[in-house]
């Protein structure tokens, strides 16, 4: 029986808080880019930037659970 992606897992999206407010960075909540990922590491345990409540709330994107899964698709 075939099965789409949305019958295996909850998909999201999201979008960058705006960088040009600084009110919104170098909070307390890690912040996953491309960037973090390393090439023979398939796992993220830091990150290079992060973000404050403010920029969570002001936009599209959404807090993840350890071991969740990530597919970047930009």
């Amino acid at each position: 029986m075939l099965k789409s992606i949305n019958d295996l897992c909850h998909i999201i999206s999201g979008g960058t808080p705006k960088t040009t407010e600084q009110s919104y960075w170098n909070g307390n909540i890690p912040w996953i880019s491309i960037k973090d990922f390393i090439a023979t590491n398939r796992y993220v345990n830091s990150t290079e930037k992060s973000i404050t409540g403010s920029g969570l709330k002001h936009s599209s994107t959404n807090l993840l659970q350890e071991n969740d899964i990530i597919i970047s698709a930009r």
